[in-house]
């Protein structure tokens, strides 16, 4: 028997840790019967489907170790790529968020010039409207004067009776001239 157990050891040390764990716990009937303990019979499912779950973890973990065993120096050696690479993509990172950075300028700076297109715009806009303004006022201002000018004749006419027709005419007609005169 002894000879059993020491070729067994590492066996029979797993197969102990294993017990403590699937150690089936036994609830008398009696307790699970009662109409109040439902809780109870949750709590043994409960129990019964961690243990399943251990098994299964445990079954995992067995595989991983025996076939995961690698000398130190390769993890070691792992180790140091890793962090090369973390190196790497912490620069990376950096240059990411500068470029972003100049971007974000970038836009603000694209915003405001835009911005300044819109305004020089308007504002060319405005001169173009004051320009017209302007004639439009211009010409109101020759075609108020040239109203005048016949209004003026024809006070004269009116006030003046002994002029004669042929001169009211005559003053008209240079009026009219002038008139065309300043729209050519």
């Amino acid at each position: 028997i002894l000879h059993w157990i020491l070729s067994n050891h590492e066996y029979l040390i797993k197969r102990s840790y294993l017990s403590s764990f699937l150690m089936p716990i036994d609830v008398p009937v009696d307790y699970l019967n009662e109409i109040n303990n439902s809780n109870l019979e949750e709590l043994v499912d409960t129990y019964k489907e961690l243990q399943l779950e251990f098994v299964e973890v445990h079954k995992q973990h067995e595989s991983t170790s025996s076939t995961g065993r690698r000398p130190l120096s390769e993890i070691f050696q792992t180790t140091k790529q890793l962090k090369a690479i973390k190196q790497n993509l912490l620069k990376k990172l950096e240059r990411e968020k500068s470029q972003k950075k100049m971007n974000e300028t970038f836009q603000h700076v694209l915003e405001i010039a835009n911005k300044i297109r819109q305004a020089q715009e308007d504002e060319i806009r405005l001169a173009e409207q004051k320009g017209e303004q302007i004639q439009s006022m211009a010409i109101a201002n020759r075609r108020l004067k040239q109203v005048r000018n016949v209004y003026d004749i024809l006070i004269d006419v009116v006030t003046n009776e002994e002029m004669p027709i042929e001169e009211v005419l005559t003053r008209l007609e240079e009026e009219s001239s002038k008139s065309v005169h300043q729209l050519e």
